[in-house]
């Protein structure tokens, strides 16, 4: 308190009277104001205090920079971070203030590796979609669909990319590990690594793992609308599943459940890429876990987007889902089949695939 009333202090004094106080004086001031809210974790006020005192001094240092790059990674801006470092490193600096930063050098190089391990993995996952028409919703002939999947429609779709694979629970944890996602969701023992990552949330997906792609790539991802979700899972078929009308358990990761389970008698996810691709090179489009899409529930399709696009008015507190689990009879499997989770549920069956436009 001391301090914020100094600053307050220098900062009102009339014209003459503050031209006598030097800039060393002032940038002195705007630090120790830094250092105090930095000290209670307000590290927007803190940054903003530093950016005051490097304009009052003309120039930044040592001082500054480090506790820009403390700041910088209390908001967990690890790409801001890295900037303030380069810029330390390039001031004259005592021995104890150099370890410090050489300890936060190498929390930033961790997350760096880890957010390239991700994008990597995510950019070499994409596959494009070709732009295209199909008629969306109930597969015709099949009996088992609800009126939600009605009417059929067709939509038009814009070339996109989506990823061959759900996101797993290895990139999920990088997130978690460096900061960038606060919901670190269990596996219930069925095993992490190259599992679909599933226990996330709508709104995990949209207020964590997005934003932290973004901020450290500068590349926009997106979860796929239902209509390009439909689109890319037929992958030009007209049938139940990509492949036709009937399913076995040599072809997806379902109906494994430990009360009579079709295809095998305990819970559990399998590996991505367990099962073959369908003809846009897509895996477990039918199976393993369902996947959020951006769309809010609506009942039926009257009135729904014929562009591809997501349908966000309805009930936007739900969001549709596709593509069934491993606990799901064959049914819930089928290419137009839809469940409506509400955006804030976390459940053993639910993941997700990232687009991109």
């Amino acid at each position: 308190m001391l301090i914020r009333l100094l600053l307050t202090f220098i900062l009102v004094l009339p014209s003459m009277a503050y031209a006598q106080i030097s800039a060393g004086e002032r940038a002195r001031a705007y630090y120790m104001d830094a250092s105090t809210a930095y000290e209670t974790k307000d590290y927007e006020r803190a940054l903003e205090s530093l950016e005051s005192a490097v304009d009052a001094l003309g120039s930044s240092n040592a001082r500054i920079a480090a506790l820009q790059v403390k700041s910088y990674i209390g908001l967990n801006d690890y790409p801001s971070a890295r900037k303030a470092l380069d810029a330390f490193y390039r001031y004259p600096a005592n021995d104890q203030l150099k370890n410090e930063m050489g300890r936060y050098l190498i929390m930033v190089e961790k997350e760096e590796q880890l957010v390239a391990y991700v994008y990597e993995s995510i950019s070499m996952s994409m596959k494009s979609i070709p732009t295209g028409s199909y008629i969306m919703g109930c597969s015709k002939g099949d009996t088992e669909c609800d009126d939600s999947e009605k009417p059929r429609h067709r939509v038009n779709i814009r070339p996109f990319k989506l990823m061959e694979t759900e996101v797993t629970f290895a990139m999920w944890d990088a997130c978690v590990e460096v900061g960038g996602c606060s919901h670190a969701p269990s596996d219930r023992g069925w095993g992490r690594g190259n599992r679909p990552v599933f226990n996330v949330s709508y709104n995990d997906i949209t207020q964590q793992f997005i934003p932290w792609l973004k901020r450290f790539t500068g590349q926009t991802f997106r979860l796929p609308s239902e209509a390009e979700w439909e689109y890319a899972a037929r992958a030009g078929s007209t049938t139940k599943y990509s492949w036709g009308n009937t399913i076995d358990c040599n072809k997806a990761s379902y109906g494994r459940r430990s009360d009579d389970g079709e295809c095998h008698d305990s819970y559990g996810t399998v590996v991505v890429k367990s099962f073959s691709p369908n003809a846009y090179g897509l895996y477990d489009m039918h199976g393993n876990v369902w996947e959020w899409t951006a769309d809010c529930w609506n009942e039926n399709y009257n009135g729904a987007p014929i562009n591809g696009s997501a349908w966000t008015k309805g009930d936007c507190r739900s969001r549709m889902v596709r593509s069934g689990s491993s606990s799901n009879g064959s049914s819930n499997l089928r290419a137009s089949s839809r469940y409506w989770p509400y955006a804030k549920s976390r459940e053993i069956t639910y993941g997700f695939r990232l687009a991109q436009d």
